[in-house]
């Protein structure tokens, strides 16, 4: 075999022990993400009181030089280089000319998507699981410490106790992207199908058992109600979807219709909704109060500041404690459309429909289901795109290449063609 010339090592050089390898996109991105996830637990939760703010802020800028590098030495496609290269003199100037945190946290997201491109989506939950989890129990064991223990909130009859972190709900909001990545990662998709008699279907119980048992754990400690509700219906559907393998995301028509237009139609719902809200209608003072006055925050913003092409400066006051001056948005789909305008979150809602499509035709039963929570928890609240509470935006260019690859037949419905498991060929096609 010919010897490649030095410069051509970066795209095939491999640590090989036995069955472990990973690449040098993988070594670059997955530093990246773990210096990312550390960095964003500092900042919601008390360790930010001990850090400060500009550590955080100097390892945010290392990340990105981190994914820029995999961009640079791993990519072939020049576009992508360069759209890399935008993003992050975009970042850089926009920091240093104390501009909007908002633009530079759009920059940082796309400059982080760029980076997986050659990098298996499976992969990336595993490591996505295990940061974000040794970064929940550093958080917990230092709240029970007293290291960062923040006094319990305590509301008519009910104790909600912060563990650590800035807000009661950000705990569980964040324990959802563990949940979803620990099924997403550790479900053979071999083993879900029709033709799978004699094999494990997905997991095994004591580990969703104990998925479950660490949510009831969260939902005791902050009486957070709707996430709670959330990762049961995850759970739900799993255990029918792929323990049971009962396929309710079956490739049809109707089902690949409803993937694309989900997404839109609730943005378009949730925009109407804040549109038609009667602070005198006796109904929707009884919707109102059900979310939680959510409603009531997306009508004061749609009132406030409208919705513009190009979005706009999103200023709220999240603290409850003076509910007068209180203005928060939760819901991900009128955040998006206020703060970024309404071609960034017709994108958006583009990107979100081909990933879900694309989990449908390849017959990808737990990104579907992931998919299909993040959908309707996004009506509530705002973890769309955060990549430690909801990092399946990085999914897309997998979905990309099932959705281009016209002739690669779908998953169990040919015994004689099958192809490898999602995400596990990208770097051999990449090489």
């Amino acid at each position: 075999m010919q010897k490649r010339p030095y410069y051509m090592l970066n795209r095939t050089f491999r640590f090989n022990f036995e069955k472990f390898q990973v690449n040098l996109a993988e070594i670059l991105v997955f530093t990246g993400l773990f210096l990312w996830t550390v960095q964003i637990y500092f900042d919601d939760s008390g360790y930010l009181d001990l850090t400060g703010e500009l550590p955080l802020k100097l390892i945010r800028y290392f990340c990105m030089l981190l994914f820029m590098g995999a961009i640079y030495f791993t990519e072939k496609s020049y576009p992508v280089k360069l759209a890399g290269a935008i993003c992050l003199g975009g970042a850089f100037i926009m920091g240093i000319s104390k501009m909007s945190n908002d633009g530079i946290n759009l920059l940082q997201l796309m400059l982080t998507v760029l980076a997986v491109r050659n990098v298996s989506f499976r992969k990336t939950a595993k490591a996505m699981f295990w940061f974000c989890l040794f970064m929940m129990l550093a958080v917990i064991l230092a709240d029970a410490a007293g290291l960062i223990y923040v006094e319990p909130m305590l509301e008519a009859e009910r104790i909600r106790y912060f563990l650590g972190f800035k807000y009661v709900s950000l705990g569980p909001i964040k324990f959802f992207n563990i949940a979803a990545c620990g099924l997403y990662a550790y479900t053979d998709p071999e083993s879900v199908g029709p033709d799978t008699r004699g094999k494990v279907h997905g997991i095994l119980w004591i580990f969703l058992a104990f998925l479950f048992a660490a949510n009831y754990w969260y939902y005791r400690m902050t009486d957070t109600n709707l996430i709670f509700y959330l990762i049961c219906v995850m759970f739900l559907l799993y255990v029918l979807c792929v323990k049971f393998n009962l396929n309710l995301f079956a490739d049809n028509i109707l089902i690949r219709f409803l993937a694309s237009i989900g997404y839109p139609l609730l943005c378009v719902f949730t925009y109407v909704v804040a549109v038609l809200y009667d602070p005198k209608n006796s109904m929707w003072v009884r919707i109102d109060d059900w979310t939680h006055t959510r409603v009531q925050q997306m009508s004061k913003g749609v009132t406030r500041l409208g919705v513009h092409l190009l979005g706009q400066v999103l200023e709220e006051n999240p603290n409850a404690a003076d509910m007068s001056r209180y203005f928060y948005i939760d819901s991900a789909y009128m955040k998006n459309l206020l703060k970024f305008g309404i071609i960034y979150t017709v994108l958006l809602m583009i990107v979100f429909s081909i990933m879900f499509r694309a989990a449908v035709r390849a017959g990808d039963r737990v990104m579907c289901i992931w998919l299909f929570c993040t959908a309707a928890y996004s009506v509530f609240n705002n973890n769309m795109t955060s990549l430690v509470s909801n990092c399946a935006v990085l999914y897309i260019w997998t979905a990309v290449r099932i959705l281009r690859d016209k002739e690669r037949p779908l998953p169990f419905l040919s015994s004689k063609r099958r192809r490898p498991p999602l995400g596990e060929d990208l770097i051999e096609n990449h090489e």
